[in-house]
């Protein structure tokens, strides 16, 4: 699982033959891995913090949330869940929050908490991870809203829990803002209306303005998007997709069903 760092650097989760599983940073560019930052043997989501002096992951099958010093200084466990797991984590702009989907009982909750060993979750509102779909929690580059999953549409919430709305009623598989936090960016899966099978779309943030951008050229075994990163120039994105391959087969060798009475079908059976 990787994703953009500070710099040029990025994360790889890999296994290199005869070493233990770890984090790696790379520079973009270059080949092999420069170094080491955490061993784990599982790293989903991982985050670099705004300043590249950290980042996060999630592990144990997402269960745990684990904050690592990139500079050597330790690794910590944030928060841990003992069913469920805690998805769409996002750094706040200044560092000092991030932002999970996590689950409360039955319940499945959009929290923030401080980037410190021992910080509680503060719960914002309620959210909804749709069917198979990665959740994405989002905060602004200005810092006024996080954006969240909920049912059947995103929502925008102040980072104090006190103002919220609906942003869009469009189910995005993946979303992100410009640059200046004026505008969501989402990709849609169109499996049933006219036009292409994945669309981009912008919706204005303060007006909720809607706007089809383009077609998005994916690959027709394309199933999921997962998390889209808007490049510095405000022109490109980069985004994760999961492909599955999907075949008509045809079965010989069986018998095929018989004509009978309900009793014939009872004997046959027993």
């Amino acid at each position: 699982m990787g994703g953009l760092g500070a710099g040029r650097s990025t994360f790889s989760f890999h296994v290199p033959a005869g070493e233990t599983p770890g984090v790696f940073d790379r520079q973009t560019g270059e080949e092999g891995f420069s170094r080491r930052l955490v061993e784990a043997h599982e790293a989903i989501e991982a985050h670099w913090s705004p300043d590249g002096k950290r980042f996060i992951f999630s592990s144990d099958g997402a269960q745990k949330l684990v904050l690592v010093n990139a500079l050597g200084g330790g690794s910590v466990v944030l928060d841990s869940v003992s069913s469920g797991g805690l998805f769409g984590v996002s750094w706040s702009p200044d560092g000092e929050w991030i932002s999970c989907i996590r689950p409360f009982g039955v319940k499945e909750n959009l929290v923030k908490m401080r980037t410190a060993p021992g910080a509680a979750p503060e719960v914002l509102a309620n959210a909804k991870v749709q069917a198979r779909r990665i959740p994405a929690t989002l905060w602004s580059p200005a810092g006024d809203w996080i954006a969240y999953p909920a049912p059947d549409r995103i929502d925008l919430i102040s980072p104090d829990g006190k103002s919220g709305r609906n942003l869009t009623a469009r189910k995005f598989q993946a979303y992100s803002f410009s640059r200046d936090g004026r505008q969501l960016y989402g990709i849609l899966h169109n499996a049933t209306g006219p036009g292409a099978q994945w669309q981009l779309y912008s919706v204005g943030v303060n007006g909720g303005d809607e706007r089809l951008l383009a077609p998005v050229d994916l690959p027709p075994s394309a199933d999921l998007v997962v998390g889209t990163n808007l490049h510095p120039d405000g022109k490109r994105f980069l985004v994760s997709i999961a492909k599955f391959p999907y075949r008509i087969m045809m079965l010989e060798g069986f018998d095929p069903p018989r004509e009978g009475t309900w009793l014939d079908r009872v004997l046959r059976q027993s």
